[in-house]
């Protein structure tokens, strides 16, 4: 457990609530998909603009690693530069360490790879082990993301699982004076 700093500005606010949480992660989901496909159709044109790729070859393999890269790239770095993605600024969350301060590069990396080791799991064992169609298997990924966010409904810290694995939180700062100089709740 991590000596909590009090002379920072988010170590005393509290965890959101798990639907300001979810909602904020969908309108991140939407953007940073938005983007990704914008990206990948203008790179596919020049690749190959006359065929489709085979799924499971090597060009494939390769789109989705950099599809895979682009996604860490839009988290990671709004985590470190802006303590928050376009997602949490609307809900009015920002990411920290669980002293309060601005988290770490090594922070930003396992905690994304953690939320993507999650959803690959997911689809991993229902695809792999339970056999199950890639629409199911789909589901089961996003069921395995729900299970580590209601994770934070059961730990003392209101921490999701990927949030305990990479020793960051997210706080709620509508109740931030210093961000929130109006001094109202939104």
């Amino acid at each position: 457990m991590t000596k909590k700093n009090t002379d920072t500005p988010y170590a005393m606010l509290p965890a959101p609530p798990l639907h300001r949480r979810i909602i904020a992660m969908l309108y991140d989901f939407a953007v940073a998909i938005t983007g990704i496909v914008i990206i990948s159709l203008v790179l596919i044109s020049f690749i190959s603009p006359q065929e489709s790729i085979p799924p499971l070859s090597p060009l494939a393999n390769t789109l989705f690693a950099f599809q895979l890269l682009l996604s860490a790239l839009y988290f990671v770095i709004f985590w470190l530069k802006k303590d928050y993605t376009l997602g949490m600024s609307v809900w009015k969350l920002r990411i920290s360490d669980s002293a309060g301060n601005k988290i770490t590069p090594m922070q930003a990396i396992i905690r994304y790879f953690s939320i993507i080791s999650i959803i690959a799991l997911g689809f991993i064992i229902s695809h792999q082990l339970l056999h199950l169609s890639s629409g199911s298997s789909v589901l089961m990924s996003i069921l395995f993301l729900g299970l580590s966010l209601m994770w934070s409904l059961f730990n003392p810290d209101k921490l999701a699982l990927h949030e305990q694995l990479s020793r960051t939180k997210l706080i709620d700062i509508r109740f931030n004076k210093l961000s929130n100089p109006s001094n109202e709740i939104q």
